[in-house]
């Protein structure tokens, strides 16, 4: 299938505001058929199909801004020990349980230590903070962004700094953020982008020519109901390209990657009669090379995406298992030419979630994700080979668990954040950071399928 591409170089879909000034409200013109459209939504009682989604098929696919929430302090370290249960040796433990906090993304600090970001309850607060190798806070800081309810979705650390993208929504209209800061959390410069309907970011990196390239999704500029957005933005944030994506009514950007060339691989969710993964590589100016979609009986959904050392690609994600009417990981290879190599399935017998993912020292790859049991979600560590086929899968942590993020600071460690849910009726949210040594023997969950 071909793609549809919009460029833009004009500053119609974003906004700025210099360090701390007034922002500006950049709203890009709505067209009569735009008008058309949202009214249509609204009237189907689908305002956001993001938020309809999220109800539609959680767990699986993008959760409600408003449902993200963030965090201030941080608790003792725990004592390292070992889970007889699986095999695990905490090394460290943080947990930030002040202010609803939601840990959204974590990143290796470009001088040692660990960036974090997330959001702040329902306030219109982005949240960052950088700790030490040990999870200790450095510093932190709080970004006030308009008048609804904020949130963090993805770091890039930068000379000198660090960029964050996220998404502020409010009763009307949800756009995405652009924010550039110092090394310490000072605001240098923050953009916004999106019309008068829905926009959610997913993620951002940085492009060989030191700009950005955020990937989300939009309805101010879909073709019908929601499509895939691609965003190139100068080294200062303004925009220099666009480009959206319609392979259904309901289309969403997962993640991207940067590719060895240059250009991007995306990954993304469709959503017609059926949910389906898209994989696509892209050149430098966006331009899709290839793209593939899969499909598995009850939906699948591609949630992170890398880049491979032979140049192929590897997606995590979760599939709907709709015979056993449980959510399975699921792990998906494609060699460089878009030809599908491997596909593999884990979690029987409790739902399963692979969110993201990290190839390994030995060309296998090491997933975090959540599996649920004894009515509670854990956070689950899965190793496989170079073929995905399982050789251990370690449950770290023990709390009902937001979907966590990955890192592999050195062979055999992990660093993980995310958040669980906490007090009564589970209507608080805490972030927490865990670094993790993992032995290779002892117990195991979950199966493995081709």
């Amino acid at each position: 299938m071909a793609s549809r591409s919009t460029d833009s170089a004009d500053s119609n879909a974003g906004s700025d505001k210099e360090g701390t000034g007034t922002r500006e409200d950049g709203r890009g013109y709505q067209s009569a058929a735009e008008k058309k459209r949202k009214d249509r939504l609204v009237e189907s009682g689908r305002s956001s199909i993001g938020r309809w989604i999220a109800t539609r098929f959680q767990d699986s696919v993008i959760k409600t801004v408003g449902s993200l929430v963030a965090f201030s302090r941080l608790a003792p370290t725990v004592d390292p020990h070992r889970d007889s249960d699986s095999g695990v040796v905490s090394d460290w433990e943080r947990s930030f349980d002040d202010d609803n906090i939601a840990i959204c993304d974590i990143a290796a600090g470009s001088e040692g230590g660990y960036i974090l970001a997330g959001g702040i309850g329902d306030s219109p607060e982005f949240w960052i903070a950088k700790t030490d190798q040990s999870g200790s806070v450095e510093w932190s800081s709080r970004m006030h962004h308009g008048e609804g309810v904020c949130v963090v979705r993805s770091i890039q650390p930068v000379e000198e700094g660090h960029v964050f993208a996220g998404t502020s929504s409010t009763t009307d209209t949800d756009d995405i953020v652009l924010t550039r800061t110092g090394p310490r959390g000072t605001v240098q410069w923050e953009r916004t982008f999106g019309g008068d309907a829905f926009e959610f970011c997913q993620k951002v990196v940085q492009s060989n020519d030191g700009g950005y390239v955020i990937g989300g999704s939009t309805q101010s500029y879909a073709t019908a109901g929601q499509d895939m957005w691609l965003l190139k933005t100068t080294v200062n944030g303004r925009v220099e390209w666009e480009r959206t994506y319609d392979r259904s009514y309901t289309d969403m950007l997962n993640d991207i990657v940067r590719t060895k060339d240059g250009g991007y691989a995306l990954v993304g969710t469709t959503i017609d009669d059926d949910t389906a993964c898209w994989i696509a590589m892209t050149d430098s100016d966006g331009t899709v090379d290839w793209e593939e979609s899969i499909s598995r009986n009850g939906g699948v959904v591609g949630r992170s995406i890398i880049q491979k050392d032979d140049g192929g690609i590897v997606i995590a994600g979760v599939s709907n298992n709709s015979g056993a009417q449980q959510k399975e990981g699921w792990l998906a290879s494609l060699d460089a030419e878009g030809e599908i190599e491997w596909q593999r399935t884990y979690g029987d017998p409790n739902d399963m979630l692979a969110v993201d993912i990290i190839q390994t020292s030995d060309d296998g790859f090491v997933s975090a994700g959540t599996v649920r049991s004894s009515k509670q979600k854990n956070i689950i560590l899965v190793k496989t080979g170079s073929e995905g086929n399982r050789k251990w899968a370690k449950k770290v942590a023990g709390r009902s668990s937001i979907p966590p993020s990955l890192l592999n600071p050195s062979p055999g460690t992990y660093v993980v954040g995310g958040s669980w849910e906490s007090g009564r009726a589970k209507r608080k949210t805490a972030g927490w950071l865990a670094q993790y040594s993992l032995s290779t023997t002892g117990p195991t969950v979950g199966r493995i399928q081709d």
